[in-house]
């Protein structure tokens, strides 16, 4: 059985239930798809078939000129893959995230 749509939005549950267990400040919410892995960055959309979630890439990021609406102020690449292949969810604790470090928060619907 893989990972589906409902897996997927309702992970800010699964991530109150981590926090519950381990009370640290932020964690990395790393996928492995295929033979790579992703730190994700926001899970952008959930439909059916397919997960499309933004990802820390140094290489692939590109500051914003302005401001954006949203408050970020990096572009970041965006992935959109099957859920068939994704292997893992991990979820990594870390101290609170900074400029220059990389977390997850996952918002409620």
């Amino acid at each position: 059985m893989s990972f589906n749509r409902g897996f997927f939005k309702t992970i800010a549950d699964l991530l109150q239930e981590y926090y519950k267990v381990y009370p640290c400040s932020a964690v990395t919410l790393t996928l492995q798809v295929g033979n790579q892995e992703y730190n994700v960055a926001k899970i952008l959309k959930c439909d059916e078939d397919l997960l499309t979630f933004s990802y820390f890439s140094a290489e692939k990021s590109y500051p914003i000129d302005k401001k954006s609406a949203s408050g970020e102020t990096v572009a970041l690449p965006a992935l959109t893959v099957p859920y068939m292949t994704i292997f893992g969810v991990e979820f990594n604790p870390r101290k609170a995230a900074s400029e220059r470090e990389i977390g997850f928060t996952a918002e409620k619907d």
